[in-house]
Order: C-alpha cells, then structure tokens, then sequence
C-alpha cells in the first residue's frame, strides 16, 4: 500500500532537527574554538563556554522550529527549559570529558575530539527532545 503523506510531512522534524543540530553544532564549534584558540581559554573552561551558549541556542530553536513546541503558559515553558537544561547538562557534562581526556589526557586532536563528542551529544539530545522534553503539549 502506497503512503500518500508528503515526504517534508513525514520526515519534516527529523530534518528539521538535522538543520538545527547542525547550526546548534556550528555556534558549539564557533564558540569553542575562538576561546580556546584565539582567547586561549583552558580547553575545559572553552567547552563549557560553549555549551553555555549553543545549548540556549538549542533551547530556541528546537521548541519553535523543530519541535514546534507551542507556548501553553509560562509555567510549562519554564519546565520545558528545566528539563531541556538538565539534559543538555548532563550531556554536556559528557561531552566536555570526552574533550578533557581526549584533548588534555590523551593529547589528541581537539577538532576529531569535539567531532566525537559531538556525535554522541546531538544523538542523546535528539532522544531526549522528543521523548521527553517536547511532547506535544494538549491544547488547553
């Protein structure tokens, strides 16, 4: 049996999710490399940074654009952002030691580091947002 659904209807959050991780990554990389190289920032103290912004970037983007998460009340929007918060943060707690043993322990490349973590945070972010950050809210 044929589905008749338009491609952009179907797949339209996953992509849109792809569109905007990849700009969430962008500013995360942007930001991390500018202290980190140009200000000289500590790699750990410029990954926070980083996260930091990229992950209010996120909060944004993905409530309007992606998720098209409406805005109920503010009482439900502030615990969208609590939530979001906490798991960006315990990905982002992941992500910066996966920065820290990479780059300060192991000495590797902090480009192939911030890529590997990068993975990681974008897949367990996704996860996250659908299942339990963004549900779609009942119309009140």
């Amino acid at each position: 049996m044929k589905n008749n659904t338009p491609i952009h209807k179907r797949y339209g959050e996953a992509v849109n999710y792809i569109i905007f991780g990849a700009l969430t990554t962008l500013v995360n990389f942007v930001v991390y490399f500018f202290s980190y190289n140009v200000l000289s920032i500590s790699n750990v103290f410029s990954n926070i940074i980083a996260w930091a912004i990229s992950a209010t970037f996120a909060f944004v983007v993905n409530k309007f654009f992606v998720f098209n998460s409406k805005l109920v009340n503010f009482t439900s929007t502030v615990k969208e952002f609590i939530t979001f918060i906490s798991v960006r943060l315990s990905t982002g707690v992941i992500d910066t030691l996966i920065m820290y043993i990479g780059v300060d322990v192991l000495n590797k490349n902090e480009f192939i580091c911030k890529v590997i973590a990068s993975i990681f945070t974008l897949v367990s972010n996704y996860i996250a947002s659908k299942f339990f950050i963004f549900k779609k809210n009942k119309e009140v």
